[in-house]
């Protein structure tokens, strides 16, 4: 009996088809109760399992479900240039997933591990796939649009940079890309808001967001500019 407070849940990978596969064992699937209470939740195999006496954990593979997915990409250039892409689930609660880690498996290739959280009171289940090295994205400072001017006793530094995005994959990606203004916490700083290129502000965080459809060999290219006054004998990191 697997229980979900001491279980640690093997699941499988990405299959080619864009589902997500949660591989267990073939045949063993008839032979298996699941009981599920408020509080808990467990598995019950009705056929005996070896265990082996050589001291080292064991895994009962239990069942194969294989469910639709929607993948999308997140890129947020100001922290990373990588583009990372993230399995989303949903209705996942009708599966009855133990709580552990997962092994992630994409287009043959082992990603790495993630974590199944059945507790999540989230409608999608989010596994993230890893980086996809296909999806290029680079973001640089515009040196003939960035400039600093003196006025009266203070110094206003503008910045503007263009982030492009290419996608060298065979279709066409959806992505989630993000960046952020700076944010001033001392009344003596200015900052003012000069570009954006038509992304979503959030006025408390000052982070952008643009959500991209991206065709095969296409590229997006985006833009962020701002200005910043502060008074001249003032040191400010940019």
């Amino acid at each position: 009996m697997l229980k979900r407070e001491n279980a640690t849940a093997i699941y499988g990978s990405v299959a080619t088809n864009g589902a997500v596969v949660v591989t267990l064992k073939e045949g063993l699937e008839d032979f298996i109760t699941v009981s599920e209470s408020e509080l808990d939740l467990s598995y019950d195999i009705d056929i005996p399992f070896d265990v082996p006496t050589n001291g080292k954990e064991q895994i009962a593979s239990l069942k194969e479900m294989e469910v639709p997915a929607s993948y999308k990409y997140y890129a947020v250039p100001k922290l990373s240039r990588d583009a990372f892409l993230l399995a989303e689930v949903a209705n996942w609660q009708t599966l009855n997933l133990l709580p552990g880690e997962a092994n992630i498996i994409f287009e043959g290739t082992y990603i790495g591990k993630s974590f199944i959280d059945p507790s999540s009171t989230s409608d999608t289940l989010n596994l993230t796939l890893g980086v996809d090295k296909r999806v290029v994205i680079k973001k640089e400072k515009l040196v003939d649009f960035s400039s600093v001017k003196f006025i009266g006793t203070n110094k206003v530094q503008t910045m503007l940079y263009e982030i492009s995005v290419k996608n060298n994959k065979k279709e066409t990606i959806q992505l989630i890309l993000k960046d952020q203004f700076p944010i001033s916490t001392n009344k003596d700083i200015e900052v003012q808001q000069t570009e954006s290129s038509g992304g979503d502000i959030n006025k408390e965080t000052a982070v952008v967001t643009w959500k991209l459809s991206i065709a095969s060999g296409q590229s997006e290219k985006k833009r962020i500019g701002y200005s910043v006054k502060f008074p001249k004998g003032k040191r400010v990191n940019l």
